[in-house]
């Protein structure tokens, strides 16, 4: 628990959300802890700057739980937080501190996003 915590006070270019509006959104939870686990696996610790100083692995990281995070929403109908989302990852896609390779990937991931919600019967 006190990895989460730190990893949600992490300094970050982005908006924060706080520890409560991560925790009353179990997607943005699954989300927070994939992306924690895979910040891991490459082999960073969470410390207060480890995003700011590796925000391209960070980034890979925080793909790969977006990814995680719309595959289980998706496999419990949660059109509304997928409709929600898809905002976020278009959003994601004109990052201007990301370079193009990386706004690609979001915009792949948008499209994937967008087909998923409207085999759901929902854009």
């Amino acid at each position: 628990m006190a990895e989460f915590i730190r990893w949600l006070r992490t300094e970050t270019p982005y908006p924060n959300p706080t520890f409560d509006e991560v925790v009353s959104n179990r997607y943005y939870v699954v989300h927070e802890l994939a992306e924690i686990g895979e910040v891991r696996r490459m082999g960073l610790r969470i410390t207060k700057d480890v995003i700011l100083r590796h925000m391209l692995k960070v980034d890979r990281a925080h793909e790969k739980a977006a990814e995680a995070e719309f595959a289980i929403a998706r496999n419990c109908g949660a059109r509304d937080h997928l409709r929600a989302r898809l905002g976020d990852v278009r959003a994601w896609s004109r990052d201007p501190t990301l370079p193009p390779s990386r706004r690609r990937r979001y915009v792949r991931l948008g499209r994937e996003l967008a087909r998923a919600l409207a085999a759901m019967g929902g854009r």
